[in-house]
């Protein structure tokens, strides 16, 4: 399996699962405390940071609303377009799974930091 594109599908299957139900997704993710820098792709970065900004005023998430703050913003493009983000519903059929997705995440986040020390103690 191409590890690159499993974890981009486990990121838009996580930003999918908070389309479909914000509060437990976003509550389960700081649980596990997933930022938005644990996302390898930065148009999702961009999305769940949104989102947690959304959850965090008391604002309603859905595909459209996110998009309206992305587009206020002015980081819709930067997210990846409204096509991109109307497909997250798509990357996931329900949440029953996203606690594996986010854990998936923070590993390979784990992993990127891991390597990246390495690098570091080698020069």
């Amino acid at each position: 399996m191409n590890k690159q594109y499993s974890d981009t599908d486990a990121e838009r299957a996580v930003l999918g699962a908070v389309l479909l139900d914000p509060t437990i997704t976003l509550h389960l993710a700081k649980e596990k405390r997933l930022s938005p820098d644990a996302f390898s792709d930065q148009k999702n970065a961009i999305i769940f940071r949104t989102m947690d900004a959304m959850l965090a005023g008391g604002k309603a998430i859905d595909a459209m609303t996110v998009m309206r703050r992305l587009d206020d913003k002015g980081n819709i493009d930067k997210a990846g377009g409204r096509e991109y983000i109307t497909g997250l519903l798509d990357a996931i059929p329900t949440v029953t799974h996203a606690a594996h997705y986010l854990e998936l995440i923070i590993e390979n986040n784990a992993s990127v930091i891991l390597r990246s020390a390495c690098r570091l103690y080698r020069r």
